[in-house]
């Protein structure tokens, strides 16, 4: 069972996103390209490499996988596995990014088993949280989220063959105006 074991709300300096880009349709019978981008930049030595950058702001490993420019025509959006850096760390070869403003963000903490479930219900479960606590999205800070992959709370369980896991949720929020 996948659920919602914390959020807060913290102000988020600027950042910048360094990884692999691919572009997701969100329409049934289409492939998912994200989990296999994932394994192998795990495997090639890519993500060692991105955590090894100067500028990487996570202290561990910590990865993210960014996703913005949703096309609610096509349903594609883009999704970027990778780092979050400061602002301005350059960008290898071969890398996208994205430049994050800071912004108020809603971080949430979901638990569960690592697998679809985990990731669909992320998104909903955050935002019913935030709205609880007086919030809602904010579309102004960029059109995007963040999976945030803190090493000693997702990657490590799974090292361990633990499959119960905790993912990070970063959504940009404002206070709601209530009229």
């Amino acid at each position: 069972m996948v659920h919602l074991v914390e959020l807060e709300v913290v102000p988020f300096a600027a950042a910048r996103v360094i990884g692999k880009e691919v572009r997701h349709t969100i329409r049934p019978g289409v492939e998912n390209p994200i989990p296999r981008m994932w394994d192998t930049i795990v495997h090639d030595g890519t993500i060692a490499m991105l955590t090894g950058l100067p500028g990487c702001v996570a202290s561990d490993p910590d990865t993210v996988g960014w996703m913005g420019e949703y096309d609610p025509a096509t349903q594609e959006f883009v999704y970027i596995a990778g780092v979050l850096t400061a602002p301005g760390t350059p960008v290898p070869d071969g890398f996208s990014f994205r430049d994050l403003a800071a912004c108020q963000m809603a971080i949430g903490w979901i638990q569960g088993p690592d697998g679809p479930e985990l990731y669909t219900q992320a998104h909903d479960l955050v935002e019913e949280a935030m709205q609880a606590e007086g919030y809602i999205y904010d579309e102004a800070a960029g059109g995007w989220e963040i999976e945030y992959y803190a090493y000693q709370k997702f990657m490590a369980p799974l090292e361990q063959g633990i499959d119960h896991v905790v993912l990070g949720y970063y959504s940009p929020c404002k206070h709601r105006v209530v009229d």
